[in-house]
Order: structure tokens, then C-alpha cells, then sequence
């Protein structure tokens, strides 16, 4: 299954700039100009494997869009925050994304960033896959074990 990314920035030249990019290295992408559009369309979507989000948006910021999703689908999302001010993003925002990019940034270190949150996504994948398989045979860890 090909690696999903879905990029929000209501900055349409930012936002074609990214999804290009992202495409390059063999990517899908979904691409929206608000977190409003986007959480519309997750309502109906699976959670892709990374978001791109820009942290000033119309309605909500980036942050508070992955916190959003985090608490809509119980799993943190694999999330990256674009930002031309990063002094402007708290601690407890930052710790809501696997990298915070400060613009302007160079396309191979946004490129470099996608590949390293498309790796932690399909270890977490891969990790769950694992995890329900066992569920399914009946086998317990001794955290299960623990919980009982």
C-alpha cells in the first residue's frame, strides 16, 4: 500500500510546492486549505500516514487540528508542523509532531522529514498489526496478563 500524506496550508502556493514535492518520492497525497476541510473529510477517511500541517490556519491552528484528530481517533498521528514562526509554537504543541519545520525550509529537509515520519508510521503499523494478531491467536503479554 503506497504511503499516504495529507497536507494542510491555506497557502496555495506552499501548499502545490509540498504536495509536489511529496509526490516525487512516490507518495499519495491529499491536500486541503483548512483544518476544517480536512477533518470533514477524515469524518469519512481513514487517518492517512503523515499529515503536513501549517501552523497558522483559518478557524484552528495546526496543533490544534493533530489534537483534534488524536482525540477523534485515540492514536496520535505521525505529524509534521510547517511554520514561519517557530518561537511561536509552545513546548506542549511541539511535542503534538514528530518535527516542526521553520519556513522558509529546503524541500530535501522537508523531504527527509516525510521519509522519517513515513518510516515511524509503518513501524507503529506494523507494531499494531502485530499486536491484534496476537489478540486474534489469544496470545497475552504480561502487560495483558497484569491487566486481567
Amino acid at each position: 500500500m503506497q504511503t499516504q500524506v495529507l497536507i494542510v496550508d491555506d497557502d496555495a502556493m506552499i501548499r502545490l510546492l509540498v504536495e509536489k514535492a511529496v509526490e516525487s518520492i512516490g507518495f499519495e497525497t491529499i491536500t486541503f486549505d483548512s483544518a476544517t476541510a480536512a477533518l470533514t473529510h477524515l469524518e469519512q477517511n481513514p487517518l492517512p500516514d503523515v499529515i503536513i500541517a501549517d501552523f497558522r490556519l483559518p478557524a484552528m491552528t495546526g496543533a490544534q487540528f493533530v489534537a483534534t484528530l488524536e482525540s477523534s481517533f485515540g492514536i496520535a498521528p505521525v505529524a509534521l508542523l510547517m511554520t514561519g514562526t517557530a518561537e511561536s509554537v509552545t513546548d506542549k504543541e511541539r511535542r503534538l509532531f514528530l518535527k516542526v519545520l521553520s519556513k522558509p525550509f529546503s524541500m530535501m529537509g522537508l523531504l527527509s522529514a516525510v521519509k522519517d515520519a513515513a518510516a515511524r508510521a509503518a513501524r507503529r503499523s506494523s507494531h499494531h498489526r502485530l499486536s491484534v494478531d496476537a489478540i486474534e491467536a489469544g496470545i497475552t503479554t504480561d502487560e495483558d496478563a497484569k491487566v486481567s
